[in-house]
């Protein structure tokens, strides 16, 4: 390929990410506008109106409102410093966030299939990234899952700022998870998504940074994802203590994954202090953390767990039995499937007293432990399409992946609409 030929296939993915990028901000734009319009199932005017008030009265209160305050302060600066209405920087604020997870998803869509050897036309890579931010549950109203987004629930919250803005770092901590996990200096792995190889002290250091981010943007990500790596790695240090393979070194790596755990450990710390402690006596001073019967609080949302939990995760399951080895053996695999358990335990038995009982705050590490289960499965397919020539059988349960894939697509596109309308 000649240098010219080269430049326009470059402005040509230019042109089709800038397209899809512009597409996703205008959505978004026009879904969180009409939700703080036309109301409807969102938390979009709580966190505006009743935060961003109690900031400007004082920074203190502000942030004792709601520690999670990362999307809270680009809001406040975009009404403040850009003179914005508090509606229209509520959506812009959204955009940007959401923005952000539309690249990362880009960029680890090409960097997974580089991996593999097989360049990535840039319209497929940008449609999937783009349809990807849309998926929900796979919804039919005669079942008893719940509604189309409560029972079921969704890596993909539209209705909730900060877990929507939470899916950038998550994403792009997970990725910079797994290349630090697996890589060990001598070893025969390659580094996937960031250079670890080169200077895994600087990655340290930024996964500490990430995760402290992700924290502040909404803590749910932290309190799913800390304890996944540290069972994780806790089972790995104990095998290879077993069998004698360098456990002293592994033993410091763990170490050093707490260290950059730490930060984000105390910031949480701090906010339960905070909110439990202070905000609770707002409440009439009944809230706290407490263990429940299992499902207790899901069932608030949903007559049948069983049947929500096979709505939302359809395709993320087909991809686990179609390629078990995978979330077994692999690093990345491993992750995301211990991520989705922890979560789902936490659903499952946790909860506040008092009059937030049902709602269900403890559901949201859920939905962050579904996102990593989901982009695992995602990349997985991905790469099955890649890894060898498929014919016949196995290339249409491959397809069928996609078609369960699309399916959850088309359902949040329904959803989104819903939004739209207010309902």
């Amino acid at each position: 390929m000649s240098e010219a030929e080269r430049r326009s296939a470059r402005n040509n993915d230019g042109f089709i990410t800038v397209f899809f990028a512009a597409l996703l901000c205008f959505m978004t734009y026009s879904y969180v506008y009409g939700q703080m319009m036309l109301g409807g199932m969102n938390d979009y005017p709580a966190h505006v109106y009743s935060v961003l008030v109690k900031f400007r009265i004082s920074p203190l209160e502000g942030w004792m409102a709601a520690p999670h305050c990362l999307w809270h302060l680009t809001v406040l600066f975009l009404y403040d410093v850009c003179r914005i209405p508090p509606e229209a920087s509520a959506a812009f604020a959204t955009c940007i966030y959401t923005l952000f997870y539309y690249f990362i998803l880009y960029w680890i869509i090409r960097r997974v299939t580089d991996y593999v050897g097989r360049k990535e036309t840039s319209l497929r890579s940008n449609l999937i990234a783009f349809s990807f931010c849309f998926v929900q549950a796979v919804f039919f109203y005669w079942l008893d899952t719940g509604e189309r987004y409560l029972g079921t629930f969704s890596p993909n919250p539209l209705h909730n700022p900060t877990q929507m803005g939470v899916r950038g770092f998550a994403i792009l901590i997970y990725c910079l998870t797994v290349d630090l996990l697996s890589y060990e200096k001598g070893g025969t792995y390659r580094p996937v998504f960031f250079p670890v190889d080169r200077s895994a002290r600087k990655h340290y250091i930024l996964l500490a940074v990430l995760l402290f981010l992700s924290t502040v943007m909404k803590p749910t990500f932290a309190e799913m994802f800390i304890p996944a790596v540290a069972f994780l790695m806790l089972g790995i240090w104990l095998y290879r203590l077993i069998r004698r393979d360098a456990p002293a070194f592994y033993f410091r790596k763990c170490l050093t994954m707490l260290l950059c755990a730490l930060p984000s450990l105390l910031y949480i710390l701090t906010q339960y202090l905070v909110f439990f402690f202070f905000k609770g006596a707002a409440y009439g001073g009944e809230e706290g953390l407490i263990l429940t019967d299992w499902f207790a609080v899901w069932n608030f949302f949903s007559d049948n767990v069983f049947l929500a939990v096979l709505a939302g995760m359809a395709f993320p399951l087909y991809i686990f039995l179609l390629d078990i080895r995978y979330f077994l053996k692999s690093t990345a695999g491993r992750l995301a499937l211990i991520g989705y358990g922890i979560s789902f335990l936490e659903a499952s038995v946790l909860g506040e007293d008092g009059i937030r009982f049902s709602h269900g705050n403890f559901l949201w590490p859920l939905m962050s432990g579904m996102l990593l289960f989901w982009l695992a499965a995602l990349l997985r397919l991905i790469t099955l399409e890649h890894e060898e020539e498929y014919t016949g059988f196995r290339k249409g349960l491959i397809l069928f992946g996609w078609f369960l894939y699309f399916c959850h697509v088309f359902c949040g596109f329904t959803f989104f609409r819903e939004g739209m309308l207010g309902m």
